[in-house]
């Protein structure tokens, strides 16, 4: 598959911006700085979770001991490579490549085949971080730690629903309500954070009109486990007969995206809502914890 780019000769046109965490685009080729001080041709994919830091396509001299590439056609001889990419800090772009006054690109089915390649690059390298961290097992005292595996294969479990979950539209049919307690997707998560598929109360509503995929919610998730009450932070809470503990110091914000269901009130059928008098409780309990919090001295 060839790559056709506007042909013609190339002009060189510097654009503001780049160094600082410039405006790129998917698709667009650009000029960046090697090491060496050499110019090179690349095709921006991504950010990355580093400030500062984006993911490209390597566009380079045909290797004759490589055919892992695109091959593009008149404007520009090099190629553009499927087995590598680079992580690049944003100052290393200098300067969008232009052919013919127009910024050169690559089209969509050439861009799907070239991140359809990084995937699998990728995948490899981090079962390779996942191969070192298993066989090097051991705790503080040298043992075994035999809880590893639930953790990696939670992880992976995880990392699957949350790409799944980030790609479907919102629910419609569920409406979110203030103060409604709902099942939503927390996640596998670090150290002592809540984590997977538990019931929410919804706490504040960050709605977006324009686009309802992006609001957001302020929830606080909860637990059928009753220890820890003694703390401030943690309320117990009585839901269709059960006992429950709300644990405010956990609380965050969610998408829209990550709520699945409602929690069935038993009496109405509908979301479970709290009462007048629970929600005077919590409130006054989720005031006191966070002015408690911000009247600590800052370290």
């Amino acid at each position: 598959m060839c790559i056709y780019l506007y042909n013609a000769k190339i002009d060189a046109c510097v654009l503001s911006g780049y160094g600082s965490g410039g405006n790129f685009i998917t698709e667009h080729i650009y000029k960046y700085s090697k090491n060496s001080g050499v110019i090179g041709l690349c095709v921006y994919i991504c950010d990355t979770d580093n400030s500062n830091e984006i993911i490209v396509g390597c566009i380079e001299d045909i290797d004759p001991l490589n055919e892992d590439y695109i091959r593009m056609a008149n404007g520009l001889k090099k190629v553009l490579y499927l087995d590598r990419y680079l992580t690049l800090k944003t100052d290393s772009l200098i300067e969008s490549l232009y052919l013919n006054g127009k910024q050169a690109i690559i089209n969509s089915l050439e861009f799907q085949q070239l991140t359809s390649s990084i995937y699998k690059l990728i995948v490899l390298k981090y079962e390779k971080s996942i191969e070192t961290i298993a066989n090097n097992n051991f705790d503080k005292n040298n043992l075994i730690d035999i809880s590893l595996p639930e953790k990696i294969l939670k992880l992976l479990t995880w990392n699957a629903t949350k790409l799944s979950i980030s790609k479907k539209e919102y629910n419609p049919n569920l409406t979110i309500i203030k103060y409604g307690i709902y099942f939503a997707y927390m996640g596998t998560n670090v150290g002592s954070e809540t984590n997977k598929l538990r019931p929410v109360l919804v706490w504040k509503k960050h709605e977006n009109n324009n686009n309802h995929n992006n609001d957001l919610y302020y929830i606080f998730p909860l637990s059928s486990k009753l220890s820890g009450l003694n703390y401030n932070y943690n309320v117990q809470l009585d839901v269709n007969g059960k006992q429950n503990k709300l644990m405010i110091n956990q609380g965050r914000v969610l998408s829209r995206k990550r709520f699945v269901k409602i929690l069935e009130d038993t009496s109405t059928k509908k979301v479970y809502k709290l009462s007048n008098n629970q929600i005077t409780e919590i409130e006054e309990k989720i005031q006191n914890y966070f002015s408690i919090k911000s009247n600590k001295k800052s370290i």
